[in-house]
């Protein structure tokens, strides 16, 4: 049987701060699916601003995130 499941390709995050990521593996594929952790769900976004589909929105993806998660905000 063949089974897809949506990926995304994650790239390395060595200075990253904008909010809380997963461990994950540089240059890796993160699974997405509904069982994610919030660090997961944030390695996704911070994955998918790394592929410039958010680069101009990173302020607000970050508040938004962070009241998804509902994280304290960010000094």
């Amino acid at each position: 049987m063949i089974v897809m499941r949506p990926v995304l390709e994650i790239h390395a995050a060595d200075d990253f701060e904008l909010w809380p990521i997963g461990e994950h593996e540089p240059y890796g594929h993160l699974v997405l699916n509904g069982e994610m952790t919030p660090e997961r769900v944030g390695t996704a976004v911070m994955g998918a601003r790394a592929e410039h589909h958010l680069p101009a929105h990173a302020t607000a993806v970050s508040a938004a995130l962070a009241r998804a998660l509902d994280l304290a905000p960010a000094p």
